[in-house]
């Protein structure tokens, strides 16, 4: 049994984006009948988990940030920001925000419907038809309702996430709704994610330490990134924030293009650390930690046991490298790269250049950024301006 309803504005997608752009296009026309579509059991999982549950909401070096700040006051959300900008629900729980998300749809009559993916999108002269399956739960009893739900709509956005931590619901659909619809989809690669090495670092005996450090990305004697951070080494090669910002400058599939060099001291010269590590008589667990100072001490000896201790030990602490050989995948990734071109939209609005009525928000755009509530700065003000965007052409029409 099919069931059918008419909305003015479908969203497809109960994440980030999708719900604050019903809650957007509602406030600014009441009148407006909206529906947000999502195939989960329940809306913006990946909202509840974003920064370990602590929900780095945006930063204040981002644009719009205070624009944000403000919408959630409204809702009755309390914000503040750490010591390195980063902007946090006050209660550091993720599910906080999602539970004033829902509360505020609940309160201004949005429709939620879960369980529901949306697998057709089409446009009817004008308007659009979109059929949505259920999406059965484990042991579940079928039962008549649970049909195909047939939805029409004058206006569409599709804000379904793009293929990172597919675990929590975002696995790529959008761009297949996309795709159907006429527009392109730039190549989708998996960013802010750790870095796979060709050297075994679990064999160094270094896996599991975590050191300070600037690291930079090297294509040829071209620098593509530099940063500081905590870098981790694992078994498959490095992790840290500052290797996950490193990510989103490795493309293509020729790794072997790319250098990655690791300085432990960035503060101190090579020449000023030569002579620290000869005044210290060549120790130099002083500089970094001592399960790395005895791997540093094995390589140096390994690779010139005869040459001049302090430059030897030096060079190696400021110019660590390491041949990256992948990405680590969607699974661990926290962000997509790729997606809509933005050549496609009106950046102004949201809206497709192709299909008039038809809106894009977050990670459906070519767009990512780096760690530090960027990207999800990105959903809220992308996903807010597709909402008012939709409740104001259809007060025109």
């Amino acid at each position: 049994m099919k069931v059918e309803k008419n909305y003015n504005i479908c969203i497809v997608g109960g994440g980030a984006s999708g719900l604050v752009a019903a809650i957007a296009a509602k406030d600014l026309n009441p009148e407006a009948s909206i529906v947000i579509l999502e195939k989960l059991e329940e809306p913006g999982k990946k909202v509840a988990a974003a920064g370990n549950g602590r929900c780095n909401l945006s930063n204040v070096e981002a644009e719009n940030w205070e624009a944000t700040s403000g919408f959630f006051y409204s809702l009755g959300l309390i914000t503040k920001a750490d010591d390195q900008g980063r902007i946090y629900p006050y209660s550091e729980d993720g599910r906080d925000v999602v539970s004033i998300l829902v509360e505020a749809c609940n309160k201004r009559g949005i429709q939620i419907v879960t369980r529901r993916q949306v697998t057709r999108v089409e446009n009817k002269d004008g308007s659009f038809e979109l059929e949505g399956i259920f999406n059965k739960p484990k042991a579940y009893r079928e039962k008549q309702e649970d049909g195909p739900l047939i939805i029409r709509g004058d206006r569409v956005l599709i804000s379904t996430g793009g293929k990172s931590k597919p675990k929590l619901g975002t696995t790529g659909d959008g761009y297949k709704l996309a795709k159907d619809l006429g527009h392109s989809i730039n190549t989708l690669v998996p960013v802010l994610t750790a870095i796979e090495t060709e050297e075994k670092v679990g064999d160094l005996g270094i896996s599991g330490i975590r050191e300070k450090a600037r690291v930079t990305l090297l294509e040829g004697d071209k620098i593509l990134f530099r940063e500081e951070g905590e870098v981790q080494f694992t078994d498959y090669g490095i992790s840290g924030i500052c290797v996950f910002d490193m990510s989103r400058f490795i493309s293509g599939l020729d790794y072997s293009k790319y250098k990655i060099a690791i300085d432990f001291a960035p503060d101190i010269n090579q020449e000023n650390l030569e002579s620290i590590i000869r005044d210290k008589e060549g120790e130099i667990s002083s500089i970094v930690k001592a399960p790395l100072a005895r791997v540093m001490e094995k390589m140096w000896r390994a690779a010139d046991s005869q040459g001049d201790e302090s430059k030897g030990k030096a060079a190696l602490l400021k110019n660590f490298c390491l041949q990256p050989k992948g990405l680590k995948g969607w699974d661990m990734a926290q962000v997509t790269r790729g997606g809509i071109p933005l050549e496609e939209i009106n950046k102004e609005t949201g809206e497709s250049l192709l299909v008039p009525g038809l809106y894009f928000s977050g990670e459906m755009l070519d767009l990512d950024y780096k760690c530090g509530g960027f990207n999800l700065q990105n959903a809220w003000t992308t996903g807010i301006l597709a909402g008012k965007s939709m409740a104001m052409s259809l007060t025109s029409k």
